[in-house]
């Protein structure tokens, strides 16, 4: 009961944008993705790194050592990646996919709650979605739908 009233008071606080609004932040937002994607990128490979370190069935010293060193990098590089995270919501978006620079921005459609979906590389905003449907559920912007009360201007 108080973990639904968290998220109801959580949810009614939530800033929504207008499509202009959500486009006005993509300069700064290109820049961060762009670093987020390649710091993914990264993760996964020392990651992948580790793994194969800590699963060769060998251990020596030096191995150790390199175990040590791959997984004190890689908690600097995942502080790092908060870091850029933090950076994106202060924005307003909230990161999908580090990997391909996918971001919603929440918004409103005919009084409901909806997602404007941008991702690194699309020149603008020009797609959404139902906040339970995701990526797959994503629908082009039509100038002919309706404008909600924070919607789509």
């Amino acid at each position: 009961m108080i973990q639904k009233k968290l998220m109801s008071s959580a949810a009614a606080n939530q800033r929504t944008f207008t499509v202009a609004e959500a486009n006005a932040r993509l300069p700064l937002l290109r820049s961060i993705l762009r670093d987020v994607t390649d710091l993914a990128a990264e993760l996964k490979r020392r990651h992948e790194q580790l793994i194969l370190l800590q699963t060769s069935g060998t251990q020596d010293p030096e191995q150790d050592k390199q175990i040590r060193g791959l997984a004190a990098e890689l908690d600097r590089q995942q502080a790092v990646m908060a870091g850029y995270l933090r950076e994106a919501a202060q924005l307003g978006a909230e990161v999908k996919d580090t990997f391909i620079g996918l971001v919603d921005f929440p918004a409103t459609l005919d009084g409901r709650e909806i997602c404007l979906c941008w991702k690194l590389g699309e020149p603008e905003v020009a797609y959404w979605h139902e906040c339970d449907a995701g990526f797959a559920g994503r629908r082009p912007l039509h100038p002919e739908l309706p404008i909600g009360k924070r919607g789509f201007a």
